[in-house]
């Protein structure tokens, strides 16, 4: 079975899967009017939610269905999906200061997407 998630339709497709992100969505419509971009969706409504989320209630039931949908992104077979996943949260946590939020999000990370973390902590530029 292919993954058929696709970057156009990524944002529809978590809001469906993850309904409580509708209204902090709906606070931020006025960032992206009519084109928004997925990459700014995810920096003002999936991050924000994750980092308290992460914080404070990390068995939360939602937590656990936005990392299971980073998983499902993190195995599209787009790139552009993958690409938004691995930005927006593998390097987020990456190089995330608060041991609290990286410690949290490796318990519910799944392989791919833990994998893309560790590798973006040990990128290193070639010199």
């Amino acid at each position: 079975m292919t993954n058929e998630l696709v970057f156009t339709t990524v944002i529809d497709e978590l809001l469906n899967k993850i309904p409580e992100l509708k209204s902090l969505y709906a606070e931020n419509t006025d960032m992206w009017l009519n084109d928004y971009l997925p990459y700014v969706v995810f920096g003002f409504v999936v991050v924000p939610t994750m980092e308290e989320l992460l914080q404070n209630d990390w068995q939360s039931p939602v937590l656990k269905r936005i990392f299971e949908f980073i998983e499902i992104m993190m195995l599209s077979e787009h790139d552009d999906v993958q690409t938004l996943a691995a930005v927006e949260i593998a390097e987020w946590i990456a190089v995330e200061n608060n041991p609290v939020i990286r410690t949290n999000a490796i318990k519910l990370m799944g392989r791919e997407t833990l994998k893309e973390m560790n590798r973006m902590m040990n990128w290193r530029p070639n010199s």
